[in-house]
């Protein structure tokens, strides 16, 4: 099975997110969403901004012994366009991940990319016997990205195999 994490383009990203430490995330962003109602409407674009990643390309660290990794050498490069983040995790291969020091080309808010340190990207769980590959970013967004279509192919075809 294969699930996309990106919750924009409408794939099941909320029964992914069951342990306590994405639950405690979302409640801290509920609660920023909360104190955020007596903002000034006029600086609505500024505080956008800074929590926003409208498109970027993110350099993903791999783990090369992991058959979803097959060919794509030291490095993925995602196309981020949403602020879609998940913690490591465990009992999981944590494939894909961005480190404490994010490189990346484009537009992201400070608070963005603060909370993008020290993530997963993509991963892989065993699940009985198969393996449920997870993706936070699309990617075969629309149909251009090659290592994408690389990296999707080893996710129908390697692993789990």
């Amino acid at each position: 099975a294969i699930r996309s994490l990106d919750g924009q383009d409408g794939f099941a990203i909320k029964q992914y997110a069951d342990n306590s430490d994405q639950q405690k995330d979302r409640k801290t962003r509920e609660e920023e969403r909360l104190e955020g109602r007596l903002d000034v409407y006029g600086e609505q674009s500024q505080r956008y901004a800074t929590t926003a990643i409208p498109g970027a390309i993110f350099k993903v660290n791999l783990d090369q012994t992991h058959p979803l990794a097959f060919g794509l050498g030291d490095h993925y490069f995602s196309l981020k366009t949403g602020t879609s983040y998940y913690q490591h995790q465990l009992g999981m291969w944590n494939v894909g991940t961005l480190g404490e020091e994010l490189f990346y080309q484009g537009f992201v808010g400070q608070q963005a990319a603060e909370r993008m340190k020290n993530t997963m990207v993509f991963g892989s769980e065993d699940k009985g016997r198969g393996s449920v590959t997870y993706f936070v970013d699309n990617p075969l967004f629309r149909a251009f990205w090659e290592n994408g279509n690389f990296l999707f192919s080893n996710a129908v075809f390697l692993v789990g195999n």
